[in-house]
């Protein structure tokens, strides 16, 4: 069976926040990056990327309802710990802990931008105008932290078979 446009969305996005290695002239080394976000924030190492396409809104393009457009957004969370920046501290700052593994985020969303945006001939597209929302770096426990980016996808001409 063929995998749904939403799952090749899905698995082309884990596969380019995978890109993120120091041998690729990024900031961190993540462990393999996920499709979910843990329970209870259970990750299994530092730094772990997860990748969600969230809940979306079908558009119809015709009268028959043959073909549509979907909108979906997705979340991209990098959770971190003190030994993510590198930088030998005493005391937990998510600032300085969160902030090369959020810059390495904002790096691949840049280059999937760069290739997706507005491209008329791609299956889908980031959605230029809603732009890119990059939440706080936030503390979780005692030496932890999480930081979140967010957007939004347009999926083109989507078939009654959704692949």
């Amino acid at each position: 069976m063929a995998l749904s446009r939403r799952e090749k969305l899905k698995n082309l996005l884990v596969l380019k926040f995978s890109e993120i290695s120091t041998d690729n002239g990024y900031r961190t080394t993540p462990l393999p990056v996920i499709g979910y976000i843990p329970a209870g924030h259970a990750v299994q190492g530092w730094p772990q990327i997860c990748v969600v396409v969230g809940g979306g809104v079908l558009t119809w393009l015709d009268d028959p309802r043959t073909l549509s457009t979907m909108r979906f957004s997705v979340l991209v969370r990098g959770y971190f710990n003190d030994e993510t920046s590198g930088i030998d501290e005493n005391i937990f700052a998510g600032d300085t802990a969160g902030e090369p593994l959020l810059h390495d985020m904002l790096k691949v969303f840049h280059s999937i931008a760069s290739e997706y945006l507005e491209a008329s001939d791609a299956p889908w597209n980031i959605m230029g105008e809603d732009g890119l929302t990059i939440g706080p770096i936030t503390p979780y426990a005692a030496n932890m932290g999480y930081v979140d980016i967010q957007f939004n996808v347009l999926m083109r001409r989507v078939s009654s078979t959704f692949e």
